[in-house]
């Protein structure tokens, strides 16, 4: 057996997630569901739908969504509003989707057959007749009905088998009803008499039945349709036999309203009541509901009777009670009403239900019925607890789903709406729907109102229609600017009035009449105009008169607001007042100017916390009860939760008894009936736009709204002044563009400030307020409109911010006022702080004995109790007498007033002051308006009990908002002041006042001078008065520098990110600051300050704008003010990011090379370094800081950051030892840098020392230097350390020791023939080092590849300081340790791969530094016969012959031959005598080397050498053995001998050789061949690198033995052999071994290039030698021709040419190119080939690069200065008798740029030498013939390409088609 849990609508509830852990997981809250394993879980979903764009919009017009618009909600689905969703449903979480099984809806045959079965069982339980083909009939009727609904685009789309059952229900109750009772049959006359026999009845039951089908869908159907008329016409065709067959959709209306009709007239109605269709309606609707227990959902707008229709019906429906006879048929109801709001809970809603339930219980059901009635249900929908989800089991069965149904229990249900439900809700009743009221429904409404009276009605007819368009009219555009502010209540209350004003006149309304009602009936709303509107149509009809006639109504907004009161002249009942107010004013003027009632009850709404809790909301509606029934006047003020409660007594429909008038009070289920005094009268105020926004549009539509501000109450002349004030205030807030072109430049991109930024808390009224209680304080005759216009200034001066002061100048008013309001701000109105503020206002009410009442505003943080000393000092009122408590500790407005209470009646003679502090005032507008009611309040309570005065301040902080966020401004009881900033400024800064007009560098040099001097009238531009205290000019340095460090010193930033150091810099920069100056030298403060000022001056020079003007241009800027919070802290911050980045420029570079450490380690010493460091520091000519140095170079803009620099070599850091050692060294090389580039040759050193020193010292930092007595020797040895640092990149204490030993001796040698100062000795060092410069440099780089260098010699000086290599210079020195320690290897350190490996890594580190030194001493003949030199160059050589066998033979990535781990060493051996391989000596061991270690690998990879069987020789000796097809193996030398006889037999056997046979792929397999070949490859790559790079080093070459040695390497000799009897020349490889000859001669360009790269003279000879031997070779060699020997000639050519196009890349190539040909002319012509063939190389060479320059001058008209010069040296050569070089140069010039650019050069006749090489006839242009390349193509193209030539000659094109096919 299973159990189903059930979850209904799972996707309404926020618990989605734990419903889906439930059924997906088996879990709850994690724990296992294990318990349960018979559980089975379903869950439906309600479906998610949006309402269409066109229903939003009117349900936000409507209100649906009252206090928050759908797009501002947070109450969402996603990004969708839940407002704007069908049903209020959550998302689903992802797990559950693959879960969801869309049910879908049924189809309409489905629907059908169920809706059959219904019919059937209807009849079969004999609630209707069993008539053939009547269930099909109903069936098809209520079929094509569903499919009707659903075809709506509203909430009537949502119908489901509930409608149908209810239609049958409701016809089923219509026709058992007694037709006499209901009139059932219309078509027949009631009053007949005839008797009807049993077929009559038959008949008219059958017609009964269609009647009854009729009712039922017009209750369940039509009634909740919008455009009812479509839904009659769909249907009416569908009654068919055994129905009644209508005559058309009109009888079905017809009878729906006949029956309604019946109804209507069977109750009384009161006066003035229209019998309209919607009355009409919902009578009907709530009677037939009702009376079936069917739920009702009664949806219209405000003034369509709904709450009338339900007080009619509960006063009809008495069951025997009634009061007539038609009721008394029907149930007696009982209805209870709950009032729904957001506050409304689930719990509240079930107990109503459950109320009516336990009346029903033990009662006939079938004559009683109990009624829930949920008034304005729409409102519950926005309470979090979504209370209305209960109302779903509660409309089914009457009880919620663990409750056993009882048929008790099932209660009638009515809800009351503005605006639909979803569907889920709405599909469990009926919905009825009134929709706005179409014109001929309005003016049946209003001829209603007017019937109770005929003749009055004749009066009031021509005027309804024209009041009826203009309410329309109105209604659409009040609609469009503000939801549905005028709604029908509205209309009804107009028509009213206008019958009572006609009633009572007898005659037709005057125009003042009709005005005074539209005014009162539709205001409240200024962005319409009621009055135009109805003018339009009203104008027609009743003549408008100018002037009021006697008996006419006051139309003035005062005479509205006293007519709403004097209800004695008008018969008709006036509506509740709503008054429009900004900052609540109108209660003042309620009280004091219009009503003067004494009785009258103000109740304003509690804005604390705890005070919006249900509790205070009945508190408030018993006080409100209670003036209900004693009559008096009530207002309410901020009681937005509790309106709703209101809404019966706001409808005005009253229930009477014993001739006093109830209605229903009271919030949910508690509700009481009170009774209305007939003088009650009840006013709403509230904000304009708190109604605009949150008020709920059927609260504004019961109400009768009004503007009421203070501006209502001037008079004219009044009027008149407020506008002038309120154009005063535009003008103030207004900057003008009266600036120069420079200042609208500066100031450009500023927003535009408002009257509300200036002016604080101003609002519309305030004005008008001004100008009221101005005028009333003043006397008669002082009543001038001048004086009150200027008091009124004054007074809303008070508010003002003081950077609209000061900004003043820029505003459109003239500029003495603008003194003279500056003059009244600063110094009669105090504006500085609080303390100095309540002095001044506490002392004028002393002095009148008044209590003072003022509101402060402010930007500043609000005071804390700390405070208490500071305002005590100030207004001599003891602590303990002060009250300083915030608004947001208190919870509920009875702890706030017993607290006030308590402290005002503590000690009542005793002087008092209240400060009451509020944060966030934008935010809490409301809750300081209650309080400072509450206030007033008690402190009118306690007034009498008090002798001594009680002052109150409010204390208002508000955010800085464009625009203003603030509007509550008072005037009056309270005095209104704005003060920035409460707190009492520092000392040591000047005030506001005193800042203005002074630039930023005159305040820093007045605070240096430590005077105050008044401001110049030149600066200023104005004159103060003589009384300004001194102080309020004053700045204290220290005050504005030692904020300033902290933000200076964020900005400074290191090369490398060091927090070590930027946190030791701060310690130092503050312990410095804080020194105090011995009077020895100034203090390193007064040295930042003085460097501040002068920086701040050329700043402020540079800045292209007035500097005196940077408070209002500046510090005065909104986003300024908001970033520090008050203007006068906007101010200072200025000041300090002013200051920031020039101090932080300064600090930086004082601190560069960590300069700051050496003053902090002496300053307390107070030796020469502190006097010296502080000397410099406080004298800036020698510093030279100039403001450009901290801007951007391309911006021109303060930098950010401020790098610190550090001068150390290669940019790293170092600590200084000398005070501003780089500022000496940056000088004194710049002098030193001009003065030896214009140093001449016979000048002598020491000369250019003392030219030096003199120039130096007429420098300021030089004269400084000059003067100061300090020991000579340390501060050399000071600057030397700082020296190296800033010229070497030295890498460790050892290295630095000894450049100091080498700099220090050569400045002492040159200090030997000078004067000695301390500038001869600075400049010393730099020339010392100029000499050592170079030698420096390498003994830098060699510490840097070698970090133990200079800890060697070191070590090598302590030990022998005698040794010969400390007389070498010191990179000598370094790299002869270097190569020492290189060399000193063992047999251990080439026995592995890892040892060569390591000594390999050593080479390639060091070789760049070792080279490049040995090259300095190659370049310089007079320092290369130095020994220590010598030996160093030949251990090099040495290394790189290692080098280079480990590369190429060596095991570092081989590890097969271990043989050559041995050779390394025997070669190491080999070179340990001279090494020169230059030198035919140490050739030779190479070559006696490499033929040992050939040697070794033959034993290494072969065990037995087989010799040839032809010459009997080794056969591994003359190269890889070739093993012949017939298995014989001979040598290698054999076997190519005879390839080059043509024999291709095996000379042993003699088995013949296949032509093509290729000894390396018959050796393939051999694993040892490829073995030994491999190694001896590598051999042959050691020995051509060890030649090109050794032998011919440093383009150099060697000695001609070796030359002659290498040339022999290339060719060989072959003896004569058996097969032979003379010797042969044969071609190899360049290799000291014999086996690479070549099969036929090959001659190779290595060697050559290599010969090449020698002198001229050696060219020549070298070149000789290589041709001869060449020749030889091709001598000895049969068949080759002279052809061959010309290839070689050209391949020399060519190798010759390129290394001239070498030799001329960096150089200038026309030169060069131009010597060439000059050498060319010569050469060409000599005897001796080499030097022939080295001048058409030349030649070659210089024709390329003269036909370069001569194209370019040609095309782009580009000469060189020497290309003439060189195109003559080239047709120098062309003019010989040889025509060849010219032919080539004219070739290469077609070749490389074309004949088109030739022929160019034939045209420029102009040009001598290009006449030179032109051919004849080349100018020429015409072709005699082209030859057509693509003739070889065939036939086929022939034939196709004459078909074309004849159809373009104008043959037909059938020929070329023929040739195509």
């Amino acid at each position: 057996m299973y159990t189903v849990l059930f979850f209904d609508e799972a996707n309404t509830t926020e618990s989605i997630g734990l419903i889906k852990e439930i059924l997906c997981d088996k879990s709850m809250e994690g724990r296992p569901l294990t318990d349960c394993p018979n559980l089975k879980m379903v869950a439906a979903c309600n479906p998610y739908r949006k309402h269409s764009e066109e229903l939003i919009i009117r349900l936000e017009q409507a209100g649906l969504g009252y206090h928050v618009d759908a797009v501002k909600t947070t109450d969402r689905l996603g990004r969708v509003p839940m407002r704007n969703l069908v049903y209020r449903v959550q998302p689903l979480p992802q797990s559950l989707l693959p879960l969801v099984w869309d049910f879908g809806q049924l189809n309409t045959q489905i629907e059908d057959l169920y809706i059959r079965q219904m019919v059937n069982r209807y009849i079969r339980q004999w609630y209707l007749l069993t008539v053939p083909g009547l269930v099909k009939v109903i069936s098809g009727i209520l079929t094509a009905s569903q499919d009707f609904m659903r075809q709506q685009k509203d909430e009537c789309s949502f119908v489901s088998l509930r409608d149908v059952d209810r239609v049958l229900s409701v016809m089923t109750w219509f026709y058992r009803k007694d037709p006499d009772s209901m009139n059932i049959h219309p078509d027949q006359d009631s009053s007949s008499d005839t008797k009807r026999d049993e077929e009559e009845e038959a008949f008219n039951r059958k017609y009964g039945i269609t009647w009854s089908l009729v009712l039922a869908l017009g209750v369940c159907y039509l009634a909740c349709l919008k455009k009812r008329k479509e839904y009659t016409e769909h249907i009416w065709k569908y009654f068919k036999p055994p129905l009644k067959k209508l005559d058309g959709p009109m009888q079905i209306e017809d009878t729906i309203i006949r029956y309604q009709d019946i109804f209507l007239d069977n109750v009384q109605l009161d006066k003035n009541i229209a019998r309209n269709t919607a009355l009409k309606e919902n009578v009907f609707m709530m009677v037939i509901c009702t009376e079936l227990r069917i739920p009702l959902f009664l949806v219209g707008k405000p003034g369509s009777s709904k709450s009338l229709a339900k007080t009619i019906v509960a006063d009809a429906m008495q069951g025997n009670a009634a009061r007539v006879d038609f009721f008394k048929e029907f149930k007696q109801i009982q209805m209870v009403s709950f009032q729904c709001s957001p506050l409304s809970t689930p719990d509240g809603i079930v107990g109503t239900f459950r109320q009516c339930a336990k009346f029903q219980k033990d009662k006939d059901l079938d004559k009683f019925v109990s009624v829930v009635v949920l008034d304005e249900v729409g409102l519950a929908e926005d309470s979090p607890r979504m209370p209305l989800k209960t109302l779903h089991p509660l409309l089914e069965d009457g009880c919620q789903g663990d409750d056993e149904p009882e048929p008790y229990k099932k209660v009638a249900f009515i809800g009351i709406s503005n605006w639909a439900l979803d569907p889920a809700k709405m599909n469990r009743g009926i919905l009825v729907q009134r929709e706005v009221p179409d014109l001929q429904e309005l003016e049946n409404s209003a001829e209603g109102i007017c019937s109770s009276d005929a003749t009055t009605l004749n009066l009031m007819k021509p005027l309804i229609k024209p009041l009826a368009e203009s309410y329309l009219q109105l209604f659409k555009q009040a609609s469009k600017n503000l939801r549905e502010f005028y709604g029908l209540r509205d209309f009804y209350s107009l028509i009213k009035m206008i019958y009572s004003f006609c009633e009572k006149s007898k005659k037709g309304p005057t125009w003042h009449q009709l005005l005074h009602a539209i005014k009162r009936n539709f205001g409240g709303l200024n962005t319409v105009n009621p009055v135009e509107t109805f003018t339009k149509r009203l104008s027609t009809v009743v003549k408008k008169d100018t002037q009021p006639q006697p008996g006419d109504p006051d139309c003035s907004p005062t005479g509205l607001i006293h007519a709403c009161f004097d209800v004695n002249k008008l018969q008709c009942e006036s509506r509740y007042l709503l008054l429009l107010t900004e900052n609540y004013g109108a209660l003042t003027i309620l009280q004091q100017q219009i009503l003067n009632i004494q009785d009258a009850i103000i109740i304003f709404g509690s804005s604390f916390p705890s005070d919006q809790e249900y509790t205070q909301v009945c508190r408030n509606i018993n006080r409100i009860k209670v003036c209900m029934e004693t009559g008096n006047t009530v207002m309410l003020l901020n009681l937005e939760n509790l309106y709703e409660s209101l809404y019966d007594a706001l409808n005005q429909y009253y229930v009477y008894f014993g001739g006093d008038r109830y209605v229903d009070l009271g919030l949910g289920t508690h509700r009481v009936k009170c009774r209305v005094h007939k003088n009650f009268r009840l006013i709403v105020v509230a904000e304009k736009e708190v109604v605009y926004q949150k008020f709920p549009i059927p609260l504004i539509n019961r109400l009768e709204k009004h503007f009421l501000t203070v501006n209502t109450l001037l008079t004219r002349e009044q009027h008149q002044l407020a506008e002038r004030l309120e154009k005063w205030a535009h003008n103030f807030s207004t900057e003008t563009t009266r600036l120069s072109q420079q200042s609208v430049n500066h100031c450009r991109g500023q927003r535009q400030r408002s009257v509300n930024d200036v002016f604080i808390g101003c609002h519309t009224d305030t004005y008008s307020a001004i100008i009221l209680f101005v005028w009333e304080d003043l006397d008669n005759k002082e009543r001038q409109h001048l004086k009150v216009l200027e008091e009124s200034k004054k007074l809303l001066l008070w508010s003002a911010t003081p950077e609209a002061v000061v900004r003043l100048g820029k505003c459109y008013l003239p500029h003495n006022e603008v003194e003279t309001l500056r003059k009244t701000y600063w110094e009669e109105q105090t504006h500085d702080n609080l303390a100095q503020y309540l002095q001044h206002k506490l002392g004028l009410a002393r002095m009148k004995n008044k209590d003072c009442f003022a509101q402060v505003t402010t930007h500043s943080r609000l005071l804390s109790q700390s405070y208490k000393k500071d305002i005590s000092r100030a207004t001599e009122i003891a602590e303990c007498r002060l009250l300083i408590e915030t608004l947001q500790s208190f919870v509920t407005e009875q702890q706030f007033s017993r607290k006030l209470r308590s402290f005002i009646d503590e000690d009542p003679e005793e002087e008092l002051l209240i400060l009451i502090q509020c944060d966030s005032g934008d935010t809490n507008a409301s809750l300081v308006a209650c309080a400072r009611y509450c206030i007033l309040d008690v402190h009118q309570q306690m007034k009498t009990r008090r002798t001594a005065l009680c002052h109150v301040v409010f204390l208002i902080q508000l955010p800085r908002i464009v625009g203003g966020c603030f509007t509550g401004f008072q005037c009056g009881l309270w005095h209104s002041v704005h003060i920035d900033d409460l707190r009492v400024q520092s000392s040591g800064m000047p005030t506001i006042q005193g800042m203005m007009g002074v630039s930023i560098a005159t305040l820093l040099e007045r605070a240096i001078t430590s005077k105050a001097p008044r401001k110049d009238p030149k600066e200023t531009n104005k004159t103060r008065d003589h009384d300004v205290p001194e102080e309020v000019y004053s700045l204290n340095a220290r005050t504005l520098i030692l904020p300033s460090v902290q933000s200076a010193l964020a900005m400074i930033r290191e090369i490398e990110e060091a927090a070590e150091r930027s946190a030791k810099r701060v310690n130092l920069v503050l312990q410095l600051l804080h020194e105090i100056s011995t009077g020895v030298v100034p203090s390193f403060f007064h040295g930042v300050f003085s460097h501040l000022v002068t920086l701040m001056k050329e700043k402020e020079a540079k800045s292209g704008h007035n500097p005196s003007n940077w408070l209002p241009n500046e510090a005065s800027k909104p986003e300024n003010i908001t970033k520090a919070g008050t203007f006068r802290r906007a101010c200072i911050q200025y000041l300090e990011s002013s200051v920031s980045p020039i101090l932080a420029g300064i600090i930086a570079h004082i601190d560069t090379n960590q300069n700051l450490d050496i003053l902090s380690g002496h300053i307390s010493q107070g030796d020469w370094v502190a006097q010296l460091w502080l000397h410099i520091f406080n004298t800036p000519d020698a510093l030279q800081l100039k403001y450009s140095d901290f801007q951007s170079p391309a911006m021109q803009q303060e930098l950010s950051e401020v790098i610190v620099k550090t001068t150390g070599c290669e940019g790293h850091t170092f600590q200084a030892e000398l005070p501003f050692s780089w500022l000496i060294f940056e000088q004194i090389d710049a002098i030193s840098r001009n003065t030896h580039e214009n140093l001449k040759e016979k000048e002598q050193n020491l000369f250019v020392l003392k030219r030096i020193v003199k120039i130096f010292k007429e420098t300021p930092l030089g004269k400084l230097l000059n003067d100061f007595q300090g020991p000579m020797d340390n501060i050399m040895h000071l600057y030397i350390q700082d020296f190296i640092n800033m010229t070497i990149r030295v890498q460790s204490d050892a290295e630095r020791e000894l450049v100091f030993r080498v700099i220090l001796e050569s400045a002492t040698e040159l200090l030997a023939h000078n004067p000695t100062c301390v500038i001869t000795g600075l400049v010393s060092i730099h020339e010392a080092y100029q000499h050592r410069a170079q030698h420096l440099a390498y003994f830098q780089s060699i510490n840097q590849v070698w970090p133990e260098c200079s800890e060697a010699l070191k070590k090598l000086l302590e030990e022998q300081p005698n040794h010969h290599l400390f007389n070498q210079p010191l990179d000598v020195q370094g790299i002869s340790l270097l190569l020492d320690q290189l060399n000193t290897q063992d047999a251990k350190s080439f026995s592995s791969t890892t040892g060569q490996a390591s000594w390999m890594k050593k080479v390639f580190c060091y070789r760049p530094v070792i080279e490049q030194c040995l090259t300095l001493y190659s370049s310089h003949p007079e320092l290369n016969f130095n020994s220590a030199v010598v030996r160093a160059r030949q251990l090099w050589i040495r290394d790189m012959v290692l080098k280079l066998y480990i590369e190429h033979i060596g095991t570092m990535d081989r590890g097969v031959d271990h043989f050559s781990v041995k050779n390394c060493m025997v070669l190491w051996q080999m070179l340990e005598k001279v090494v020169d391989l230059k030198q035919v000596e140490s050739f030779k061991e190479v070559e006696k080397f490499l033929k040992i270690c050939n040697r070794a690998a033959i034993s290494a990879f072969f065990k037995e050498q087989p010799r040839c069987p032809i010459c009997d020789c080794e056969v591994l000796t003359e190269g890889s053995p070739v093993t012949l097809p017939c298995s014989d193996t001979i040598c290698l030398r054999c076997f190519l001998d005879d390839k080059l006889l043509g024999y291709y037999k095996c000379r042993k056997c003699h088995s013949n050789i296949p032509a093509d046979f290729v000894p390396d792929k018959a050796m393939k397999e051999s694993k040892e061949i490829k073995g030994f070949k491999d190694y001896q490859s590598r051999c042959n790559s050691f020995f051509m690198a060890l030649v090109s790079q050794l032998c011919f080093a440093d383009n150099t070459p060697p000695s001609d033995e070796v030359v002659d040695m290498l040339l022999g390497y290339i060719t060989m000799t072959k003896p004569p052999g058996k097969n032979r009897a003379t010797t042969k020349q044969l071609t190899k490889e360049l290799t000291v071994f014999n086996d690479c000859v070549d099969p036929t001669p090959v001659f190779r360009s290595f060697l050559l290039q290599l010969l090449l790269r020698t002198s001229e003279d050696r060219v020549y000879s070298n070149l000789e030698k290589y041709l001869n031997q060449a020749q030889r070779v091709m001598e000895s060699t049969e068949g080759l021709q002279k052809e061959h020997f010309n290839q070689l000639c050209l391949l020399v050519v060519q190798c010759l040419e390129d290394h001239y196009h070498r030799e001329s890349m960096g150089t200038d190539d026309a030169e060069f190119a131009r010597d060439c040909l000059q050498k060319a002319e010569q050469l060409i012509q000599h005897d001796q080939p080499s030097r022939k063939l080295v001048g058409i190389a030349m030649a070659k060479f210089g024709f390329a690069i003269t036909s370069k320059y001569i194209h370019l001058a040609i095309t782009k008209a580009s000469r060189p200065n020497n290309i003439w010069a060189l195109c003559e040296s080239a047709v120098a050569v062309c003019r010989k008798p040889c025509p060849w070089p010219k032919i080539f140069f004219i070739r290469y010039i077609c070749r490389c740029y074309g004949i088109g650019s030739y022929r160019t050069m034939c045209q420029k006749r102009d040009v001598s030498f290009l006449k030179e090489i032109c051919m004849e006839n080349s100018s020429k242009t015409e072709v005699n013939e082209a030859s057509d390349r693509y003739i070889v193509c065939g036939p086929d193209y022939t034939r196709i390409r004459d078909a074309i030539t004849q159809v373009v000659l104008g043959e037909k094109i059938e020929k070329l088609n023929q040739a195509v096919k």
